[in-house]
């Protein structure tokens, strides 16, 4: 969100009148299909020769044509043409209007350039809507009633919009940061509370700033004790860290009562302590007030010295601290985090039996089992590489399977199974290994999609349910307005029915139909528009419907955009909602740069699906892309090691950004590695990840083990992950495009891999 320095001035426009309220005739089929194609062409629109005859199309179409093609002038640098089709699409009174409102606030930050005001002409718009509010609309009219000093009106306005969907919205710094300011003017009770708890809720930015300039100009005197805390978030934002953390330290010394009232003061301040390398002085700081505190702000004080405790790594005097907090929490992303931080503090200070014990209690108080997936990841390369299988084993007892979140809990039932299979455990003699073993490999079945799944598969002899053959006719879209819109499965008419069905009238559109009119006017064609729509769209991901996101996966695959369709895809895995079909596969599972890739990779003779499957995790097939360490391209190669590998092939000059070089380069690296590592891809792919240096120390420790649980045992998070990644992603591309068994892909990569009990 841009400065809203320009609140401070009216906003008007033109062309607003009293005809806006009048019925609009909507747009024939026919002049609605042209001006889709005009607009789709690319091609800049003189607009001045004929000012009126594509703002009043856009403004009868009724959707959003106006809204969305304000992009494409504004990346033109026709930002006046840009906010004239804005006006054009509130004045029609569209589904889009406050959305329309909001980009023109947006778009408009360095002052009103017309003669309009903004407020007037969107209060009956408001009122004609007040039975099924359009909370964007809410928004922008809170933004003018502010400006214009109507503080109680523009907080009616703000507190209306639902929490729920403010706290989702892009805009919602900036719509908390004017209810507390509006609270501030009209000094209602606990205005400094409120407006206090947005500045803890921040750590800077355009919007802290713009409070303060407020702050100093309507308060002058500043008389207020919280704004201490202001002064301290300024300070941090300025990577002014020691200097924040004293003024924060200042502040609680003389307003310790605050902490009770406000216990993210004392999450905020550990926090700040982090930064200023103050953690030691932090915690003696507030352990002299413990014993004053109770509630929340208890509960606060002792998961923030136990998460203190841990980073100083003193992880017995963490547990101490964290034991009661887990006691005196409740359920929630704060207690979640405190059970993180005792468990990982148990386990470093290796009290593993302990954790064990404990941990069927602690999984039924944590409320995301999402959110400890790297922890019991590290716990378990960890058992594994000292050879600790008996504690995985009572893992499992404890309940594991049922408690974690389903990807943990079928790869530890995987790691199980494989262990039981070489006798790494040992069970009790009353317990049947083979019956233990088929038990371990039903359990890790559930995500099909998954490495553990595919790999247990192939140990069953079956073939994993990737999807489903016929696709799901219709597909529903959820929303507030689009509750029976359906979407057909014909990828031609899909996006085409879904949105301008739905995006006529004048009720509210819901984010799904929003996020489809990106791609209905072809904005992704446009290169100056593509970042920012692709941002866009990203970001609205969590709150899109699963049927939406299935629906742009598919599209952006057809348009040949695989890494937004991966983007899509990727989130729909995590929905309980999700039933694949072969069509969602594609969208997930793209072939870029296919013609050029399946020629390098028969030159070369890799199997097409494992270099499919290694571009995907490599870069998403983007060629431009690069990794903080400076890896380039498609295959993520670095410049050293291309400059070596053009050297072999007798490529003088190379662009590592280029499709073709960059993955003929990638494949004649994937080749020498086979040759140095004896054809073993298990060693080959991590050595693609991690080095052949690495690689080597690896087998020297853990070359013993079988080669599954070798993998497991590897130190590198990454490394471990990309192995399997690229295994199950090369199995799924092989059977989708190939007609290649999963198990002929799995014993590409494990040659030696044993299958059934008999084997050994």
């Amino acid at each position: 969100m841009k400065q809203l320095q320009f609140l401070a001035l009216c906003l008007v426009f033109p062309l607003f009148s009293c005809q806006s309220n009048k019925q609009r005739v909507g747009l024939s089929q026919g002049a609605r299909d042209t001006l889709i194609r005009q607009i789709r062409s690319g091609d800049p629109i003189d607009m001045e020769s004929d000012p009126h005859k594509l703002k009043q199309l856009l403004m009868k179409s009724g959707m959003g044509a106006g809204y969305y093609y304000s992009y494409v002038l504004e990346s033109q640098g026709d930002k006046n043409q840009a906010v004239q089709l804005l006006i054009n699409e509130i004045e029609a009174h569209t589904a889009f209007s406050g959305r329309a409102a909001l980009r023109f606030l947006n778009l408009t930050n360095n002052g009103a350039q017309h003669n309009f005001n903004l407020y007037n002409a969107l209060i009956p718009i408001a009122r004609a809507h007040k039975d099924n509010p359009d909370y964007s609309l809410l928004l922008a009219i809170g933004y003018a009633a502010f400006n214009q000093k109507k503080y109680q009106e523009a907080l009616d306005y703000l507190t209306a919009i639902d929490p729920a969907w403010l706290q989702v919205y892009p805009f919602s710094r900036s719509a908390n940061m004017l209810i507390s300011l509006s609270q501030t003017a009209l000094e209602l009770p606990d205005w400094q509370t409120d407006l206090g708890n947005f500045f803890l809720s921040q750590r800077g930015g355009k919007e802290t700033e713009w409070a303060l300039a407020w702050l100093r100009r309507e308060l002058p005197s500043l008389n207020i004790p919280m704004y201490r805390i202001y002064e301290a978030v300024n300070l941090d934002a300025q990577n002014k860290y020691l200097p924040a953390y004293q003024t924060f330290k200042d502040f609680i010394r003389s307003n310790s009562a605050q902490m009770t009232k406000q216990p993210n003061l004392i999450t905020q301040f550990a926090n700040i302590a982090g930064r200023a390398k103050q953690r030691a002085d932090a915690i003696q700081f507030l352990q002299s007030y413990l014993e004053s505190l109770s509630g929340d702000a208890l509960f606060q004080a002792q998961s923030t010295l136990g998460a203190l405790s841990f980073n100083q790594g003193q992880y017995q005097q963490a547990v101490r601290y964290l034991s009661p907090a887990i006691q005196n929490g409740t359920r929630g992303k704060d207690l979640d985090r405190t059970i993180w931080y005792y468990m990982s503090a148990m386990y470093q200070s290796g009290r593993i039996e302990q954790l064990i014990n404990e941990f069927s209690r602690l999984a039924y108080l944590w409320e995301d089992p999402y959110y400890f997936r790297r922890f019991f990841q590290t716990v378990l390369n960890d058992l594994v590489s000292r050879h600790y299988f008996h504690y995985i084993y009572q893992l499992y007892k404890k309940g594991l399977r049922e408690l974690a979140d389903p990807l943990t809990s079928v790869h530890y039932s995987w790691v199980l199974a494989r262990a039981v299979f070489h006798g790494l455990v040992i069970t009790p003699d009353n317990i049947d290994k083979k019956n233990l073993y088929n038990t371990l490999l039903t359990d890790s079945l559930s995500i099909p999609w998954s490495y553990a799944s595919i790999m247990a598969y192939v140990m069953l002899d079956e073939v994993p349910p990737f999807y489903k053959d016929r696709d799901i006719v219709p597909l529903d879209i959820s929303g507030k307005v689009t509750n029976n819109t359906h979407i057909r499965a014909d990828q031609d008419n899909a996006l085409y029915t879904a949105f301008s069905e739905r995006a006529l009238g004048p009720a509210m559109v819901s984010d799904d139909i929003y996020a489809l009119g990106f791609l209905y006017y072809g904005l992704e064609n446009y290169p100056d528009v593509y970042p920012v729509i692709s941002a866009k769209l990203k970001a609205m991901r969590p709150r899109l419907s699963t049927n939406a996101l299935r629906l742009m996966g598919r599209e952006f695959e057809r348009r040949n955009f695989p890494a937004d369709s991966i983007s899509m895809m990727v989130i729909t895995t995590q929905r309980d909602d999700f039933e694949p079909t072969k069509a969602d596969y594609i969208a997930m599972y793209p072939r870029g740069h296919r013609v050029v890739l399946e020629e390098i990779a028969k030159t070369y003779d890799i199997p097409a699906h494992i270099m499919y499957g290694l571009v995907w995790n490599e870069s998403l097939f983007q060629n431009h892309v690069s990794s903080p360490v400076g890896a380039i391209g498609l295959g993520q190669l670095m410049p050293g090691t291309a400059k070596e590998m053009a050297r072999r092939i007798n490529m003088n000059k190379f662009d590592l950004s280029n499709p073709q070089q960059n993955l003929t380069l990638s494949a004649v690296y994937f080749d020498w590695l086979r040759q140095r590592f004896n054809q073993n891809l298990i060693y080959v792919l991590m050595s693609y990840n991690a080095g052949p240096g690495h690689v080597r120390k690896w087998i020297n420790e853990w070359g013993m083990y079988p080669p599954e649980i070798f993998v497991e045992a590897s130190p590198f998070g990454e490394t471990r992950g990309y192995v399997r990644d690229i295994t199950a992603d090369s199995a799924i591309y092989g059977y989708l495009y190939f007609n290649i068994p999963p198990s002929q892909t799995v014993k590409t990569v494990f040659p030696n891999l044993k299958r059934t009990l008999d084997d050994n």
